[in-house]
């Protein structure tokens, strides 16, 4: 492996290879697309100097970007057919050429020019894309993150990095997610070797507005029911990439980044509970991704966490909007904070009730918001979780009361907002609440009323459903 290293530094400063060079730049404007494909292959060998690329290449290749996306902005505004096939042939070579400089040339000095390029590129178009795509690959280079030359650059590319984040195009902002991802656990593999303020910069300068920024772009747009299957399908992924990634980013800083990015959270759902459902429910979204973390009885930030979703209990829940989306949301809240639940005082836990109560209103099979999570309702799933731990007043006497309404439902041949599986289900919860009441009496009791009503209801749906029909179930 020397040996042909030694071999090919010879030839990447013997005058064949800078003819050949020299040729490749006469034939650049003529034959983009093979030029770009041999060059790319020839600094993946390290056959082309840097002095070299950073002076004759780097800038054509630059204007070649700028060429390319003016042929596509020009086609879009006349309507003409462009060819589309060339164009996009033309964009994949200059971004595999980028990514091949990243990979060889890696060196500070080196990484500032790379960088310098797709910015001035990304700033003059406008950041379409393939350049924001671009744009990520030049900064995932940890070289650009530490070295204190590069301060000047680094604000420069943290807005680029921003506005990639909340980029229109989903492709950008998921590859944004794992640019993100790659530069915290960058951060804490070097966290022993880096001054606390640098970290302390990072988070707040840097992490905290593009987790910001991913939260809001994971939002339903209020056309969302428009959308075609593919749009709405991108989404769903992107919100299930954002979820994971949270966890991920802001577990090992639970205390320094969770807490305060938790209290942001709240604050967006307390300001737009009632006015703007999906603000409110993005935000929600994330915040249940962070609650296992935060919230747990187990976990260091239980007590100033606690602090935070008392309010939440007590002002915002309530007033919440019964949007499909946002309700789907708050069950699954509910769910997660079942352990936190069962630490406080009887007011909280009635009011997760209460709302999962009403959650049990809204239909679980729907073509844009369904409150189905995998199988099952999820208002019924985040009650089984609840009806495990704890009980309150009422609750018992409600959800039986629902369940045989809904039963009722089924079996006349009407569609209840439950699926039959869920209907099981709850009434398994309602089960529960017979061992959670206070006495062995009291248990007994609520057993009676619970086999007398079910005993009522078998009988009745069996006399009026097809043998076939009642047999399966």
């Amino acid at each position: 492996q020397q040996q042909q290293q030694q071999q090919r530094g010879d030839l990447a400063e013997s005058e064949d290879m800078a003819g050949v060079l020299a040729f490749l730049t006469e034939t650049l404007d003529a034959q983009v697309v093979q030029t770009l494909k041999v060059l790319h292959g020839f600094v993946g060998l390290g056959l082309v100097p840097w002095p070299v690329l950073q002076q004759t290449f780097l800038p054509r290749v630059t204007l070649a970007a700028v060429e390319v996306e003016r042929r596509a902005s020009a086609a879009r505004e006349d309507g003409a057919t462009a060819n589309h096939c060339e164009l996009d042939q033309h964009k994949d070579c200059i971004t595999s050429l980028f990514q091949v400089c990243c990979d060889v040339y890696r060196a500070p000095a080196q990484c500032a020019v790379l960088l310098e390029q797709q910015l001035t590129c990304w700033q003059h178009l406008g950041g379409p894309s393939w350049l924001s795509l671009n744009l990520l690959i030049v900064a995932e280079n940890a070289q650009l993150w530490f070295d204190p030359a590069l301060e000047s650059q680094r604000h420069r590319l943290n807005q680029a990095c921003l506005a990639c984040t909340s980029h229109v195009d989903l492709t950008v902002c998921s590859q944004a997610v794992v640019f993100w991802q790659f530069v915290v656990g960058m951060l804490s593999q070097r966290a022993d070797q880096l001054p606390a303020h640098t970290l302390a910069e990072f988070r707040t300068g840097y992490l905290e507005p593009a987790l910001c920024a991913l939260i809001a772009r994971a939002a339903f747009p209020h056309d969302y029911a428009a959308a075609d299957e593919q749009q709405q399908d991108d989404l769903k992924e992107f919100r299930r990439t954002m979820r994971d990634a949270l966890r991920t980013m802001v577990g090992s800083a639970a205390r320094e980044l969770g807490l305060p990015l938790a209290q942001h959270l709240l604050q967006n759902v307390a300001e737009h509970a009632a006015r703007d459902w999906a603000v409110a429910e993005t935000h929600l979204h994330a915040l249940s991704a962070l609650a296992r973390d935060l919230f747990s009885p187990t976990a260091a930030t239980y007590g100033a966490g606690s602090q935070l979703l008392l309010p939440f209990f007590a002002e915002v829940l309530p007033a919440l909007s019964m949007h499909p989306a946002l309700q789907r949301t708050v069950c699954v809240f509910m769910g997660v904070l079942s352990s936190w639940l069962q630490q406080q005082e009887d007011k909280y836990m009635a009011a997760a009730y209460a709302v999962l109560h009403r959650a049990l209103g809204l239909a679980e099979e729907d073509d844009v918001f369904p409150m189905r999570d995998k199988q099952d309702h999820v208002a019924v799933v985040a009650l089984i979780k609840l009806t495990r731990v704890r009980d309150c007043a009422g609750v018992f006497d409600g959800l039986m009361a629902t369940a045989l309404e809904q039963l009722t439902a089924y079996t006349r041949g009407q569609r209840p907002p439950l699926a039959f599986r869920s209907l099981m289900l709850l009434v398994q919860a309602v089960g529960q609440l017979v061992s959670q009441a206070e006495s062995e009496a009291a248990q007994e009791q609520r057993a009676a009323v619970l086999f007398q009503h079910l005993t009522a209801w078998c009988e009745q749906h069996f006399a009026s459903a097809p043998h076939h029909h009642h047999q399966q179930q």
